[in-house]
């Protein structure tokens, strides 16, 4: 699944895809993550105006014009491995879950 269909697909905003710079010292780090962010309408935000997000170990982020923002980790074969929601407005619904948990295991696309 390229990244732009998981955007498209979960109903966010952004995609971003970053690698883990653990991952060269660490073969049982995973490889990398992609963030996948909802916005207020007609907002400017992007990853670069969020500050202390650790992919490792995400406390929820806070920013005004965040609605809510998931992140995906992946391995080195680009396989998806695990999912966290790193920032929420709103309660998140069993549906939500399970569309989240269902991409486990799905291999990610860059292009």
């Amino acid at each position: 699944m390229k990244i732009e269909e998981l955007k498209s697909v979960l109903g966010f905003d952004n995609v971003d895809i970053t690698l883990n710079p653990y991952y060269l010292n660490n073969e049982f780090e995973d490889k990398g993550s992609v963030i996948l962010i909802k916005e207020k309408t007609d907002s400017p935000l992007k990853l670069s105006d969020i500050s202390d997000l650790c992919f490792q170990c995400p406390d929820l982020v806070n920013h005004e014009d965040l609605v809510l923002m998931v992140i995906i980790n992946f391995n080195k074969d680009y396989i998806i491995t695990s999912y966290t929601i790193a920032g929420t407005k709103y309660k998140i619904n069993s549906n939500d879950l399970k569309k989240y948990e269902n991409l486990i295991g799905e291999k990610i696309e860059r292009t």
